[in-house]
């Protein structure tokens, strides 16, 4: 069976990332589910990040990393333009431009002009 094509896998991980207690299992889930959820999972993504607490900068990290992973499709583009225009921690903001170094989408490189320009 295809994990990506397994619905009960994709609900597995979300239920882990949304109710898990242990942060190194929910990492894991948010990267695997980048893997299996394509385009589908990019605005449960979009919305987790902002639901996350400043002391939940690490997930954040993964969840960057993990729409970076699906910079392919322009939802993915646009949820990483909404989360740097809403984030403060530079560091932050270093991994989502990081993460969108291989979009070569018109909006990436208007958002890189933003923040040049900031």
């Amino acid at each position: 069976l295809n994990a990506s094509q397994d619905k009960r896998i994709k609900e597995k991980f979300i239920s882990i990332i949304k109710n898990s207690r242990d942060i190194c299992l929910r990492e894991i889930a948010v990267l695997q589910l980048s893997h299996v959820g394509g385009q589908k999972i990019i605005p449960l993504f979009r919305n987790l990040y902002f639901e996350l607490t400043p002391e939940e900068t690490k997930l954040k990290r993964y969840i960057i990393f993990a729409l970076g992973n699906l910079i392919k499709y322009r939802q993915a583009n646009q949820a990483l333009i909404e989360i740097a225009r809403q984030e403060k921690d530079p560091h932050l903001l270093k991994n989502i431009i990081f993460s969108r170094r291989r979009s070569k989408n018109k909006e990436a490189v208007k958002f890189l002009e933003e923040i040049i320009n900031r």
